[in-house]
């Protein structure tokens, strides 16, 4: 079976690659994977900082233009020091770099099924709106196509997409989709949909220490957050777990952590590797994290671990922790909760849920092929 997999792939951010390089392994089982090197028209390194500059029309040194500026160096930098190396290590990449769904319809990839991956590949906001390549509106519609941990990371799509949603949706043969929320949107659009996990937990512990690089003796408590800007409650956080283990504070980031605080973090893990990235959650004494994926490797690595609920898309976290019985480490204030994690009976839930979500692939994929 020859499958085209398109997904968050290029971005300077940990979860992206990490669902996309799981999601791939996992998808070789069935056959021969090519990973599509799409890039967004959005997209926040150059061509982002290109966007701004129209937008604001010259002016070239207002707040908007400076962080648009700044995000594309920092981009640019992640991605020639740690990001490049992995994205060599995913392996079968599509030879070309498609910009813009058009891009794909010009030159479709040959393939049984298609897949839409993991990750808010379906979120309006994040896309600025319908991102059909992230929909699969291209290629022939002769070919299958499926979903599989799929997220919209809202609740509610804006008016006037919910019929174009339902329109690209009904095109696909199954549609696997992460978050219970998602699964009832589809639902409310009149389609059938099944929850599956995030990709990167199909993978196990012994799978992805494989991948890590580094180890310390040090015992430290980790923050990893994607709004950086938040330091202020993390650090307190994990400065309050830290002084009570007897330990440092360390935080680890994709970017130059310009935003950390550091008056409340010991090391800082600036423009880290995905590779660095996974032995920093596994060797850590604890973890603090505002992440949707900072709280999947904190189960992955079975991490004591506390995960803060984020000023959006908190839905994620919150509804897997509730899936595996320890939404107690979910805090919405500043209480930080004091049982310990019960790991033999994580493992128990989440064994059953990686069957369920390996079944409906497998499942997904015959059904996509048949019609092709």
């Amino acid at each position: 079976m020859r499958i085209a997999l398109i997904t968050l792939h290029r971005e300077t951010n940990f979860g992206s690659v990490l669902q996309a390089y799981a999601l791939k392994r996992v998808l070789q089982s069935y056959g021969h994977v090519e990973l599509l090197d799409y890039t967004r028209p959005t997209h926040a390194g150059l061509r982002g900082f290109l966007r701004q500059v129209r937008s604001e029309r010259g002016r070239w040194w207002s707040a908007k233009m400076v962080n648009a500026a700044i995000r594309a160096v920092e981009f640019a930098v992640a991605e020639r020091r740690g990001f490049g190396e992995f994205f060599d290590m995913l392996c079968g990449i599509s030879p070309q770099r498609f910009v813009g769904v058009d891009a794909l319809r010009r030159d479709p990839p040959k393939a049984d099924v298609y897949v839409t991956g993991s990750d808010q590949v379906w979120n309006p906001e994040y896309n600025q709106g319908i991102e059909r390549a992230f929909y699969l509106d291209f290629g022939p519609a002769s070919i299958g196509r499926i979903s599989f941990g799929a997220s919209f990371g809202v609740e509610v799509l804006p008016p006037d997409q919910v019929e174009p949603t339902r329109q690209l949706l009904r095109n696909y043969a199954a549609l696997g989709i992460r978050e219970p929320s998602g699964v009832a949107l589809a639902e409310a659009l009149g389609l059938s949909a099944s929850r599956v996990l995030d990709p990167t937990l199909l993978l196990g512990l012994a799978e992805w220490s494989e991948l890590t690089d580094g180890a310390w003796e040090e015992a430290y408590v980790l923050i990893y957050s994607v709004e950086e800007e938040r330091g202020d409650q993390l650090g307190a956080a994990a400065r309050s777990l830290a002084d009570e283990l007897g330990c440092a504070v360390w935080q680890v980031t994709a970017n130059s952590g310009r935003y950390h605080r550091a008056d409340q973090v010991d090391r800082l893990f600036s423009y880290s590797s995905p590779r660095q990235f996974l032995a920093l959650f596994r060797n850590a004494t604890y973890v603090v994290t505002s992440s949707f994926h900072g709280t999947v490797f904190s189960v992955v690595f079975e991490r004591p671990f506390v995960s803060i609920a984020p000023p959006r898309y908190g839905e994620r976290a919150k509804s897997l922790l509730e899936l595996l019985g320890i939404e107690n480490r979910y805090i919405e204030g500043s209480e930080l909760p004091v049982k310990e994690v019960d790991w033999l009976a994580v493992r128990v839930v989440l064994e059953r849920e990686q069957a369920r979500s390996v079944s409906f692939l497998s499942s997904a994929l015959a059904h996509a092929s048949s019609r092709s």
